[in-house]
């Protein structure tokens, strides 16, 4: 599922194995957020690098309309609407079909490593569309 934060695609995007990535999502934020029970809305409950992490995925299952249980919907609107998440997306420009444009407001030498790089699962691959596309 690409990521596009200003649109929506409800049930779109679902290429095979999706389906079992989203369940498997599911089940490891419910878990953390039962173990987490009151102490606050995030995983840990308190906001963590965990939180961060998964801000991506929030972002795709707002775009691609996936239903979520109460609890994981609850938690997806808190990492929604942090407010680092709402500058990001208020930050997010396509100047093109094939360029993103993000603007950092404050330095951080560690945010293509973080956010763009491949690294154990984490963060976004830039890959050509005609690999993922198909």
């Amino acid at each position: 599922m690409p990521m596009d934060m200003r649109n929506n695609y409800p049930g779109e995007g679902r290429g095979e194995g999706v389906e079992a990535d989203i369940a498997r999502i599911i089940e490891i934020w419910s878990e953390c957020l039962a173990n987490a029970g009151t102490e606050g809305p995030f995983l840990f409950g308190t906001f963590t690098i965990a939180d961060a992490m998964y801000a991506p995925v929030v972002s795709r299952f707002r775009t691609y309309g996936i239903a979520l249980p109460d609890d994981c919907q609850a938690y997806a609107d808190a990492v929604w609407n942090w407010p680092d998440m709402q500058a990001w997306v208020e930050s997010a420009v396509a100047t093109d079909d094939y360029t993103a444009e993000i603007k950092l407001t404050k330095p951080n030498p560690r945010f293509v490593f973080s956010y763009f790089t491949n690294n154990f699962d984490n963060g976004i691959p830039i890959v050509p569309m005609h690999i993922w596309e198909n």
